[in-house]
């Protein structure tokens, strides 16, 4: 089976508390493969004292300050960060300040 983002649409600890119960359940079943993508690194640490439950991630890397996605599946858990990236890159907080300037200006 196959599960893309476990409870995204909820917030955090919810999502932590519902995987970490799934993902423990799912772990007794024998026989079967489970492939589960989830951004909740906080996981692994709870997780990690099954045997039978492996980590996987898509490598990327900053090169010239870009992000390279690799596309390879490499064995552990991604320290990369990629959303402070994109805040910066996209210039997302010169917008809102922006935003907020002008709103100053219509009161």
């Amino acid at each position: 089976m196959i599960f893309d983002e476990l409870f995204r649409g909820t917030n955090v600890k919810d999502a932590y508390d519902a995987s970490s119960l799934i993902m423990a359940e799912q772990q007794a079943i024998q026989n079967s493969a489970f492939v589960i993508s989830i951004h909740i690194i906080e996981l692994a640490t709870s997780l990690n004292n099954f045997k039978n439950i492996s980590f996987r991630y898509l490598d990327t890397y900053f090169e010239n300050k870009k992000p390279i996605f690799t596309y390879s599946l490499k064995e552990g858990i991604s320290n990369e960060t990629l959303g402070m990236y994109i805040v910066k890159n996209e210039g997302i907080v010169e917008v809102l300040k922006l935003a907020a300037k002008k709103s100053l200006y219509k009161s």
